[in-house]
């Protein structure tokens, strides 16, 4: 899987049919019809004080955003390989499918 920094947001979603996040520290954001959507908050965070009070718009928030997972910020494994060993391989196919994610991408991840 390619990583692509530099791009068109609006051509990624339209041509490619893919969809766009945008990733901080702070949050996670997908790019939406409506606009940016707040998807995700790092536990700790206050969304009016740390996020939206520092924006120029409002996100769009059609639900609470979840909390990121917070293994993501200790320094050690996440145990991915456990959790994807635990799903049945259909499970496992639809959540890669779901995401769009390509099986090479999981298993660099999960080394």
């Amino acid at each position: 899987m390619q990583l692509n920094i530099a791009h068109s947001a609006d051509a990624m979603r339209s041509n490619a049919g893919q969809a766009v996040f945008y990733i901080t520290e702070r949050c996670v954001f997908e790019l939406t019809e409506e606009g940016l959507a707040l998807t995700e908050v790092t536990p700790g965070i206050d969304i009016e004080r740390d996020i939206a009070s520092q924006m120029d718009f409002r996100p769009v928030m059609k639900r609470p955003p979840r909390h990121i997972d917070e293994r993501i910020f200790i320094d050690s494994p996440m145990g991915l390989r456990n959790i994807l060993l635990r799903l049945d391989l259909s499970e496992r196919a639809s959540a890669m499918t779901q995401r769009r994610i390509c099986s090479s991408s999981i298993s660099k991840v999960m080394k």
